[in-house]
């Protein structure tokens, strides 16, 4: 019996009672995003050449961009029509799709008919992240069919565990792409943006791994329960809800970009140590800066530098909120009694001078005639200036 211990919860797993009490099934999701909030766009399962499930589904909302690059799907919405469509650029073809709550119902259904006499079933899938097992059991507390589920799925197995141990090890890469390329011998990478596909190759790299041998025996340590992932999915819901819990003390860091990274790695460390934001108010209130101090040094071990960073980044948040002053030394009450403020004389700034404003003259009159409007007036009038004569060379000039 293995047991898989998370916090104050326990989740038991018996292993098969034969090779063949297990049925492995491989399964893939296409999905709207790579968060936890977000929709299927499709589910695939592979159990062999004649047991296969695929199915499209219709989401709620519109799928990001790196998630239409990925799969080759898109919602939309032609002009003159009511309704929205699911349409797949690389067929060009517009798929036929259910909701998601339909087509849960239908994958387990599908399971079932699959798992036969056999214990239950284990899923398998090819991730560096638990994002499969993780939107399979996010997906199964939104609709309340955990009962269904667990009855039927005793485990998840990586399948990117497997190929860092059972690959050559002169394979540099493990993802599902350059695998399918270099283990199966098939080029087809273009196609692996299908959740149908991707769950085949799933498939056959086990059983090239084990010598067509797809059976439970052979990944039993490779296998986490299924009730102990959905677990760790609540903790780490927790730890989402701690970190926006402490979005505000980190806020101001987090809008500029040169010091984004360093907060964000200082809010793990506090998330880490299981502090949350009104463990460190109450910590203020009480002993101010030295109980900070000290909740953190016994939080955080070996670590000076960012003790001394949170420190700062707390102490100064809750002294702008509660009002208090900040200063070198440490905290100050704000002054009691009335402040005396003397009156300064307003100076004022030298005004820059208006551009085209200095002296020199435009040689374009006001009637915008060469040489001047007044000028041209008083040399009509008699008024002007007469030019003077200078002789040169015994010749008058003027």
């Amino acid at each position: 019996m293995t047991t898989v211990e998370n916090g104050d919860s326990k989740c038991e797993t018996q292993k098969a009672k034969s090779a063949d009490s297990y049925r492995l099934i491989a399964v893939e999701l296409n999905c709207t995003g790579r968060r936890l909030h977000d929709e299927l766009m499709q589910m695939s399962g592979y159990a062999s050449e004649k047991e296969t499930f695929d199915q499209y589904v219709m989401p709620h909302g519109a799928p990001s961009y790196s998630s239409i690059q990925r799969h080759n799907l898109d919602v939309i919405n032609p002009a003159g029509l009511r309704y929205r469509l699911l349409k797949n650029y690389r067929t060009g073809k517009v798929q036929k799709t259910k909701s998601e709550f339909a087509t849960l119902i239908d994958f387990l259904e599908w399971l079932k008919k699959v798992k036969g006499d056999d214990d239950g079933v284990v899923l398998i899938y090819h991730e560096t992240a638990k994002f499969v097992p993780h939107m399979m059991v996010n997906l199964v507390k939104r609709y309340a069919a955990d009962d269904r589920f667990y009855g039927l799925v005793k485990g998840f197995v990586n399948g990117f565990d497997i190929a860092k141990d059972k690959a050559d090890k002169e394979i540099r890469s493990h993802s599902l792409v350059f695998l399918n390329r270099v283990v199966l011998g098939k080029d087809g990478a273009k196609y692996l943006d299908s959740a149908k596909h991707r769950a085949k190759a799933i498939y056959d790299l086990v059983a090239k791994f084990y010598d067509g041998e797809v059976k439970y025996d052979n990944v039993v340590e490779y296998t986490t329960a299924a009730k102990s992932e959905r677990i760790e999915l609540d903790n780490l819901f927790e730890l989402i809800a701690r970190q926006n819990n402490l979005r505000p003390i980190f806020e101001p860091n987090f809008r500029r970009y040169n010091t984004r990274s360093r907060a964000v790695a200082l809010r793990k460390k506090v998330v880490d140590a299981g502090l949350d934001y009104d463990v460190l108010k109450n910590s203020f209130e009480k002993g101010q800066k030295d109980e900070i101090v000290k909740v953190l040094n016994e939080k955080i071990e070996n670590d000076e530098r960012a003790i001394n960073e949170l420190v700062e980044l707390v102490v100064v948040h809750f002294a702008i909120e509660t009002g208090k002053k900040v200063k070198k030394e440490g905290i100050t009450e704000p002054p009691s009694g009335d402040i005396k403020v003397e009156k300064v004389e307003e100076v004022e700034e030298p005004k820059a001078p208006r551009r085209g404003s200095g002296k020199r003259h435009s040689k374009r009159g006001k009637k915008g005639s060469i040489g001047g409007g007044e000028d041209k007036a008083k040399r009509e009038s008699g008024d002007a200036p007469e030019k003077e004569v200078v002789a040169v060379g015994g010749k008058e000039e003027k």
